[in-house]
């Protein structure tokens, strides 16, 4: 007996140590990994089921923060990626409600861990009637083009966008600009594609899309006087007399074209192909040289007599009205 107990003290001491010693780190390990303990996680917040016929139009927390207790093997085994929390919308309607915070309704939190605190326990919901509507859309420029040039005019394609969203800001809005538009410096014509500022709004685009945005530049238009521009009558053989047969007109344009012009280059035209015999005040269009462009043409109107044919016309100072004769 006494050698049976010598031999077990003294043969294989060294296996017999790493035994014991391995024995004692495995129990201290499964002793740790059973004590409870407690840590923090962030949960994100989503939510499902929303009507079409809705939108929400407050905030949504992204994420709710909680503690978790429970052994320490356990917490561990928690997977953050899993953890969410669903707000089903299924059958709700327009307005503000409250919402409370189930902890069952957390996912991701394994058997054994307890959820000890929620922050922000509950929080408002609110969610409105969606409307949709066309509205126009605006260029927004910005800053100051080069110097001695001037903006002279801007289109976008396309004029009107659909846009959907909360009926309350969609009842007001009658037109959404786009990305600002820089003209710092610019000398030139220009084209660009910008998106639509819709941030801020419960507003977004029926059908995602950029738009297109021209924008023309150039020297600051000038105004010129023209005097004596003849009168051509044109579309009727009946006899006819004018009031006058020239006119001086105003016309605003480029510098560098109306520079170039001279009264003689102008030709004022009165289409009577539409006018009975009779006495009318008709207007006048202008015919510029090919190549040539003016705006805001200020053109008086003018007076014309028209005979019935067979009559002749006895021809009397200028400003007398002509008598007809048989």
């Amino acid at each position: 007996m006494r050698e049976k107990i010598r031999r077990f003290f003294t043969e294989n001491v060294l296996l017999k140590l790493l035994s014991v010693g391995f024995a004692l780190v495995l129990w201290v390990f499964v002793s740790l990994g059973q004590t409870e303990s407690e840590t923090p996680k962030r949960v994100p917040v989503e939510i499902m089921n929303l009507p079409d016929n809705l939108i929400r139009t407050s905030d949504l927390i992204p994420e709710l923060e909680i503690k978790v207790s429970g052994p320490r093997n356990v917490l561990r085994a928690i997977d953050d990626s899993k953890l969410r929390y669903v707000i089903d919308l299924k059958g709700v309607r327009p307005g503000t409600s409250n919402h409370r915070v189930y902890p069952p309704r957390i996912e991701g939190i394994p058997a054994g861990a307890k959820i000890t605190d929620i922050s922000p326990s509950q929080f408002d919901l609110t969610l409105s009637t969606r409307k949709k509507k066309q509205v126009r859309v605006n260029p927004f420029l910005r800053g100051a083009p080069a110097e001695g040039v001037e903006l002279l005019g801007r289109t976008v394609t396309p004029e009107f966008v659909e846009v959907s969203g909360a009926e309350e800001e969609v009842n007001i809005l009658n037109q959404v600009d786009t990305e600002a538009i820089d003209l710092t410096g610019k000398k030139e014509n220009f084209s660009v594609r910008v998106g639509l500022d819709l941030v801020g709004r419960h507003i977004e685009l029926v059908q995602q899309q950029d738009v297109l945005v021209n924008v023309y530049l150039g020297t600051p238009p000038v105004k010129n006087v023209y005097q004596g521009v003849r009168i051509e009558v044109r579309g009727t053989e009946d006899r006819y007399r004018l009031s006058r047969d020239r006119l001086d007109i105003q016309l605003e344009g480029p510098p560098d074209q109306l520079g170039r012009l001279t009264p003689e280059d102008l030709l004022l035209v009165l289409d009577a192909s539409h006018l009975e015999p009779g006495t009318h005040d008709a207007e006048l269009k202008l015919e510029l040289p090919e190549g040539m462009s003016v705006r805001n043409i200020e053109l008086p109107r003018v007076q014309i007599t028209i005979y019935p044919p067979g009559k002749k016309v006895i021809k009397k100072p200028a400003g007398d009205e002509p008598e007809p004769t048989q």
